[in-house]
C-alpha cells in the first residue's frame, strides 16, 4: 500500500507537521494574467514556454486566451459553448471540447468548429497524433459515459460495454495515454484503459467510492490519477492493470495533476488546493495557493513554470490562471 504523507510547507500555519516530517520551501504561486473579465478557466495546454493555451467560458460562450512569450490576449472564436479541455500536437495543431458537444480546432491561423456528432457535454481530449484522438464525457446525472474516437476525419462512438462500468458511472472526465494504451477516468472511481483491444475496467480498490477527474504521467510505473469530491483520492498504476487508491490526510478534492520530471508531479483541485506528489514514496507537500478558487487544470512548460487555471462553473463565472514558479 502507498502510504502517503502531508508534508508542511513554509508559511503553512493551518497543519501541525506528521511527526518526522520536515519543512521545505514553498514554491510561489501567482497571478498569470488578470482573469478578473475572464469566465470559468478549465483547461491549459502549450507545445512550449512561449505558446500557451487556457480554454473556458460561461453560459453563453467559449473563450480561449493565448500566451506567446510576451503577453496574454483573448482569442478571437467562432461561437462555441464553454470549453473543458484543450491538447494539441504544435503551435499550429490545438484542439479543445467542451458542453453540448462542442469542438474546435487551431490550425495555426483560425480556429474551425468541429462536428462531432453529439450533444452530449465532453469534458476530455488527448491523442498520439491529429489522426489518433480520443475524446471522453457524459451526462454526470444520467447515461451512460461516452467515449469517441477521432481517425482524421470523423468522430466515432466507442461502446464501453456494461461489463466493464460495475460502478455505474455516467461520465467519464478525463483521458491520457502511454506506451500503447489509452486510460479514461470518471464517476465513482471507474479507470478503463484499451491496449488495442477494448476499453476494460481496471481495479481501484474500495477507496475510490468518489470520482476520478484528471490523470497523466511520464511512464506506465509513473502515473496517477487524482480526484475525491469530499476530500481528496490519489491513485498511481502498478503496471500490470491494477491501480493502489489512497486518501491522503488533509487533502482538498483534486481536480488536476501535471508531471514536472520523472516521479514528481503537481496536483491541484478544491479551494485553490496546491501542492506536489512524489508518486514512489507518497509524499505529499503543500503549498500556498495564489487565492480559494478550484484549480481545474495544470500543465507545464518544462522550464520551471507551471501554470493552473480554475474558477467557479456557475453564474456568476470567475476564472483564475495562477502560474508555479520554484525557488
Amino acid at each position: 500500500m502507498l502510504l502517503l504523507t502531508l508534508l508542511a510547507c513554509a508559511g503553512d500555519d493551518t497543519s501541525t507537521p506528521h511527526s518526522g516530517t520536515t519543512s521545505v520551501p514553498t514554491a510561489t504561486w501567482e497571478a498569470a494574467f488578470d482573469a478578473s473579465t475572464a469566465g470559468s478557466l478549465s483547461g491549459v495546454w502549450g507545445s512550449g514556454p512561449d505558446d500557451v493555451t487556457i480554454v473556458g467560458g460561461d453560459d453563453d460562450r467559449g473563450e480561449i486566451w493565448h500566451f506567446d512569450g510576451s503577453g496574454w490576449t483573448m482569442t478571437e472564436m467562432p461561437a462555441v459553448g464553454l470549453l473543458v479541455w484543450v491538447f494539441g500536437f504544435g503551435p499550429d495543431d490545438v484542439w479543445s471540447v467542451g458542453v453540448g458537444g462542442g469542438a474546435v480546432h487551431w490550425d495555426g491561423s483560425s480556429w474551425e468548429v468541429l462536428a462531432t456528432g453529439t450533444t452530449t457535454d465532453l469534458w476530455g481530449i488527448w491523442g498520439t497524433s491529429p489522426s489518433d484522438l480520443w475524446v471522453v464525457g457524459g451526462d454526470p446525472n444520467a447515461g451512460e459515459p461516452l467515449i469517441l474516437h477521432y481517425d482524421g476525419s470523423a468522430f466515432t462512438p466507442v461502446a464501453l460495454p456494461s461489463a466493464e462500468n460495475d460502478r455505474g458511472a455516467h461520465s467519464l472526465f478525463k483521458v491520457f495515454g502511454l506506451g500503447g494504451t489509452v486510460w479514461a477516468v470518471g464517476q465513482a472511481g471507474l479507470i478503463v484503459a484499451n491496449d488495442g483491444s477494448g476499453f476494460v475496467q481496471q481495479p481501484t480498490g474500495p477507496v475510490a467510492s468518489e470520482d476520478f477527474v484528471s490523470l497523466w504521467g511520464t511512464s506506465t510505473g509513473d502515473l496517477i490519477a487524482v480526484g475525491g469530491r469530499s476530500a481528496g483520492l490519489l491513485s498511481t498504476y502498478d503496471g500490470a492493470g491494477s491501480w493502489d487508491t489512497v486518501r491522503p490526510d488533509r487533502v482538498q478534492g483534486l481536480n488536476a495533476v501535471t508531471f514536472l520530471e520523472p516521479d514528481r508531479a503537481v496536483i491541484g483541485g478544491v479551494g485553490g488546493w496546491v501542492g506536489t506528489v512524489t508518486p514512489s514514496t507518497g509524499e505529499v507537500v503543500r503549498e500556498d495557493p495564489y487565492d480559494n478558487r478550484d484549480i481545474h487544470a495544470l500543465w507545464t512548460d518544462g522550464q520551471g513554470r507551471t501554470y493552473g487555471v480554475g474558477g467557479t462553473f456557475y453564474a456568476p463565472h470567475h476564472g483564475t490562471a495562477v502560474v508555479r514558479t520554484e525557488p
